[in-house]
């Protein structure tokens, strides 16, 4: 088991709560595994990599912001 499948399965035990940084990080692991099945697949469907891609750049994002307002104490 290599250290994203060991992250994976390490999140996974999270609970998935709406707005914590954990649940964000969470929906990144998600999107990380969905894009490496989807990548072991025959014929990818390249769409569906790049919407994840996507979507995971805009967790990132999110996961920045929350962490400067915890930093400011708001």
């Amino acid at each position: 088991m290599n250290t994203k499948e060991k992250i994976i399965v390490e999140i996974e035990a999270l609970p998935e709560s709406s707005l914590s940084v954990e649940s964000i990080r969470y929906q990144i692991l998600r999107h990380h595994q969905k894009i490496a099945d989807e990548e072991k697949k025959e014929s990818p469907y390249h769409n569906l990599i790049n919407y994840c891609r996507k979507e995971i750049m805009g967790l990132e994002k999110s996961i920045a912001q929350a962490e400067k307002r915890l930093k400011r104490g708001k």
